[in-house]
């Protein structure tokens, strides 16, 4: 997974934020969600995952992200410079209990294969974090 997001991450906002930006809905949905985003209140926030930092950009507050590609946190560094960056494989988060307000998981959740397995990503989430949003695109089928 680690090198498939290295090789993707030059191409990875093209091939999903932008291509969402072509479709009414999506677009639609896409701009709730950064909405949603931005409007929570000011918390510490660790970005589980956060890629390229697309939607980093849009969480208010001390922002701490992490994702396990480096060439994805090249750009996230360039498009959130007042965000700190960490490059690390997870779990386990490399982080205190209660270091964070809040912690986002953006199209990660659904890399977690196992039942166990997910229970135990929530669970480390909640270990450092007092709140979790979890972002994960829905198929919608006819």
């Amino acid at each position: 997974m680690k090198e498939y997001y290295d090789r993707r991450a030059r191409e990875y906002d093209a091939t999903t934020y932008k291509l969402v930006l072509q479709d009414d809905d999506a677009s639609r949905d896409l701009g709730a969600l950064e909405a949603l985003l931005t409007a929570l209140p000011p918390a510490t926030t660790l970005d589980i995952g956060c890629g390229t930092g697309w939607l980093t950009r849009f969480l208010p507050g001390a922002v701490v992200a992490l994702d396990q590609s480096e060439s994805m946190l090249r750009i996230a560094r360039r498009r959130v410079p007042g965000a700190v960056f960490v490059l690390a494989d997870v779990p386990p988060l490399p982080f205190p209990a209660g270091s964070f307000d809040r912690a986002l998981a953006s199209h990660v959740y659904s890399h977690v294969e196992t039942a166990d397995e997910r229970q135990a990503f929530v669970d480390e989430a909640f270990r450092v974090a007092g709140e979790l949003i979890v972002v994960e695109q829905a198929d919608q089928r006819d």
